[in-house]
């Protein structure tokens, strides 16, 4: 890797992450909530104008979402300082995301270590209020997240990469553990790491249905009702025709229309860098134009399968690493799509790139849920985003883990 590159990476992250870093009660952007964000509040409530209040608070330190800074942001405030109130609220309509820490052992990540931290740090101060996160860090790596984060977000465990996505469970309504495939790693190490995920999971009693077929969580994009999309290699990996690809993944998550697609590209090949549900009954996809047969590939078996469906494409940026730089993956970097859909919220991912602001209202305008962007400058040039980084949970498991976080 070249240095002078991660070095601007860096810099461009920090800097457009700085108006990001605030969260839900953190009115003064110091990245913590305390005593002297509860005596600005009941300071604003009095109709004073204090200097140290961030320019952003009213858009994301507000607590209950009215578009300003109150009561509610100065009793939340003290609740947190006295810890009647935890970081995460267990509630049906709240999922939990689940975030996997680098490790300092690691070797491989350790040229993005710090960009990869301040993500996840940022990722998860975007989340929090909104929905419920939890960070699984190595004993040794914690520091790094300690005076960052709320320790009751924090699960200290073995976990061996930070794509939690692939290799943990598909569907959080329903989960079910495909088998991990290589097309990252060697097979032995897929092995590794989705056999420290199996330890985990068993250590907190994580309910899952389990298949030994072939299949990265980032290469199964569902509405959580019934409409799921993979690509063909799913099909390849498993030596499956298109109908009995169909039929498995109808009985595994049980779906009731599924699309499988050609991917857009042969390294990783998921569906999750190129289409993503906003509600039921509408998806985005990329803007192929620049492709036109393999749009109307796309096009057509999407609509072909999903025939109640609204199919609205969305403009996507591709950049190249340079040469040396995460060798053998494509960058994610401007693909929006890569995005996390809860109950009520959308996390986007955004680069600082001149197409975002369009692929983000279009997102917007397509839903009712809660749009969230979180910066993914940091992790992009590495083939994945907000998605790919995160494992959804729900019902019984996200408590277990919550309440896991919380006594930890």
């Amino acid at each position: 890797m070249k240095k002078n590159y991660f070095l601007i990476v860096a810099l461009s992250f920090i800097f457009s992450a700085s108006a990001a870093h605030a969260f839900v009660g953190d009115i003064d952007n110091d990245g913590a909530v305390d005593l002297k964000d509860a005596i600005l509040a009941i300071q604003i409530c009095s109709g004073f104008s204090p200097a140290d209040v961030y320019e952003e608070a009213y858009k994301v330190a507000d607590v209950n979402e009215d578009g300003r800074i109150g009561t509610e942001e100065a009793i939340y405030t003290l609740q947190i300082i006295s810890g009647i109130r935890m970081s995460n609220v267990i509630s049906d309509d709240r999922m939990l995301l689940v975030l996997s820490a680098p490790s300092v052992h690691d070797t491989y990540y350790s040229s993005a270590f710090q960009l990869i931290i301040d993500f996840q740090v940022n990722y998860a101060k975007a989340v929090m209020g909104h929905d419920n996160v939890v960070v699984i860090v190595d004993a040794d790596t914690k520091s790094h997240y300690e005076n960052r984060l709320p320790g009751d977000v924090l699960i200290t465990a073995d976990v061996y990469d930070i794509w939690v996505r692939d290799f943990t469970t598909l569907n959080p309504l329903n989960p079910v553990r495909f088998r991990y495939t290589w097309a990252s790693m060697t097979q032995q190490e897929s092995v590794e790491v989705q056999n420290s995920f199996k330890i985990f999971a068993d250590r907190y009693e994580i309910q899952r249905d389990t298949t030994d077929l072939l299949l990265d969580g980032g290469n199964m994009v569902d509405n959580y009702a019934g409409k799921v999309v993979t690509t063909t290699r799913f099909m390849e990996d498993n030596s499956l025709t298109y109908s009995e690809a169909e039929q498995e993944l109808k009985r595994l998550l049980n779906a009731t229309e599924v699309a499988i697609l050609e991917p857009d590209e042969e390294v990783l090949a998921h569906s999750d860098g190129m289409v993503m549900w906003t509600d039921e009954n509408t998806l985005l996809v990329n803007d192929y134009s620049d492709y036109p047969d393999f749009r109307a590939s796309v096009m057509d078996e999407l609509e072909t399968s999903f025939t109640d469906t609204a199919i609205i494409e969305v403009p996507v940026q591709y950049v190249s690493n340079e040469p040396g730089q995460w060798e053998g993956f494509e960058s994610a970097c401007g693909v929006n799509l890569n995005s996390v859909l809860t109950f009520r919220n959308i996390y986007v991912p955004v680069f600082s790139m001149p197409h975002d602001q369009q692929a983000v209202d279009i997102i917007r305008q397509n839903t009712d849920r809660n749009v969230i962007t979180v910066n993914a400058e940091g992790v992009c040039p590495m083939g994945g985003s907000v998605r790919c980084l995160t494992w959804q949970l729900t019902g019984e498991n996200a408590e277990k883990l919550i309440i896991a976080a919380r006594e930890n």
